[in-house]
């Protein structure tokens, strides 16, 4: 299955602790115009699912956001 195009650049993001931000957040400070305005609720979805696949592979794990809701993290293991 394919995984969204923004997984990998949401995950270098939450890397550090200072910009662990939840899928929605990280989306609406990155995508712009209809992107952010008419898609966005397709992208979030399609970006938590992908992340969701990669935490039951165990390649990616939940973590506190800066805000205290659900961030995802690279756990290192590939």
């Amino acid at each position: 299955m394919r995984q969204s195009q923004y997984v990998q650049p949401y995950l270098d993001t939450t890397a550090n602790p200072k910009t662990r931000y939840t899928p929605g957040t990280y989306l609406a400070y990155t995508l712009r115009g209809a992107a952010k305005h008419q898609y966005g609720g397709d992208y979030k979805r399609a970006l938590v699912n992908s992340l969701m696949r990669l935490v039951a592979d165990g390649t990616v794990t939940t973590a506190r956001s800066v805000h205290g809701y659900t961030a995802f993290i690279a756990t290192g293991k590939e």
